[in-house]
């Protein structure tokens, strides 16, 4: 990765698994204009200069050394867009920050920057965040603002403090290009997958197989189809896959409750060829609802000698997690 060397606007390679690694900058996370600087006019400084975008540059480098880090990490300028391996770099350790400084509007409510899909995870990474408004006025650290954070963004206050606490889930914004929408999630949950522009929205499924792979957490498959199809017309779709199309469907989904029976086994599930096989418990309950469970002899198992119809009205999997 690339940082700014504040005193003369270098950019300078920067080795974080190396013990020279510089791991004490800052980051500026803001909304783009336009005319913002690259990383390529970065190589020219006399012209850069002269941008609209570079403003904001000094503005950082000023801020950041008096309150102690001398190197500052921008995304317009401190990535190589051209190298498609740098680019994955970045963004799969943007969540690992020390301290973004974002960038804010007089009225919170209606700041551009609750709006960018890459604000969540910049948002929850770091313990530290402060926030200043388009003047470089300082607004207040994000334990200080963390009751308006909430009611701007919706995202509970312990969860603000403690991203990788049992309530986060996978919600995120819309993006300019619709595979960020999972890209930007990735930090949040600690997971690391190559990134494939133009998949669309085979990425969040494939972020979805990669969590699924690393954790056993059955909330996963807590979310809600959307009624409405992409036309606004309610949806005539009957079925679904056991993975979710789109991060909006888990936004209903939130305080799912954690069973911690030692009697219940713990689930486990492999991914196949055919889909997801998962291995849990079953319940009963008085609902009108109709669950769908596949298992791969296309029966759900009881016990020894037993087995449920693949239809089975008001039975679903209990969630232990």
């Amino acid at each position: 990765m690339w940082l700014l060397d504040c005193s003369n606007y270098r950019l300078e390679p920067n080795n974080l698994d190396s013990d020279q690694g510089n791991n004490k900058y800052w980051i500026l996370s803001h909304t783009w204009g336009r005319d913002e600087v690259t990383f390529h006019d970065m190589q020219d400084l006399s012209r850069t200069s002269q941008k609209k975008g570079f403003r904001k540059i000094e503005a950082m480098c000023q801020l950041a050394p008096a309150n102690g880090p001398t190197h500052v990490w921008i995304d317009t300028c401190c990535i190589d867009k051209t190298s498609s391996a740098e680019l994955s770099e970045a963004i799969n350790f943007m969540f690992y920050c020390p301290a973004p400084v974002p960038q804010l509007e007089e009225d919170l409510q209606k700041c551009r920057w609750f709006t960018r899909g890459w604000t969540l995870q910049e948002l929850l990474a770091p313990s530290e965040v402060e926030f200043d408004d388009g003047h470089w006025n300082p607004r207040g650290t994000k334990r200080q603002l963390c009751a308006a954070l909430f009611n701007i963004s919706g995202i509970p206050e312990m969860v603000l403090m403690e991203p990788h606490g049992p309530d986060n889930n996978l919600q995120s914004v819309p993006t300019t290009r619709l595979e960020d929408e999972a890209y930007s999630l990735l930090g949040i949950f600690d997971m690391h997958m190559p990134l494939l522009y133009g998949e669309r929205e085979q990425a969040f499924i494939r972020l979805q197989q990669t969590i699924a792979q690393k954790v056993n957490d059955m909330s996963l498959f807590a979310w809600i189809a959307d009624p409405l199809d992409a036309l606004g017309q309610p949806s005539t779709t009957l079925y679904s896959g056991l993975l979710a199309s789109d991060p909006s469907q888990f936004s209903a989904c939130t305080g799912i409750a954690h069973i911690r029976d030692p009697l219940l086994p713990s689930p486990s599930w492999i991914i196949t060829n055919a889909g997801i096989e998962i291995t849990t418990a079953l319940a009963w309950a008085d609902s009108e609802h109709t669950i769908i469970t596949r298992g791969v002899d296309n029966s759900i198992k009881t016990k020894p000698g037993y087995s449920k119809n693949l239809f089975c009205t008001g039975c679903f999997p209990i969630v232990n997690c």
